[in-house]
């Protein structure tokens, strides 16, 4: 349930940016800004994961329960 909200709220937020940059700041590329966001969080999230799978860290490796 609490990813569920999480992208809810996130859903919610970025629909009141993108009003907000677009009425009230009058910035144009703002879409364009909001996807060059979102498609780098799509390609950092899964490396961030891999690189952290692969690595020991000085707390050992991960468990995953």
């Amino acid at each position: 349930m609490g990813h569920c909200l999480n992208d809810l709220t996130a859903a919610c937020w970025f629909n009141y940016l993108l009003f907000f940059l677009t009425t009230v700041v009058h910035t144009p590329a703002a879409p364009l800004a909001l996807l060059i966001g979102q498609l780098c969080d799509g390609i950092a999230t899964p490396l961030v994961g891999y690189l952290s799978d692969k690595y020991n860290t000085r707390f050992g490796k991960p468990r995953f329960t």
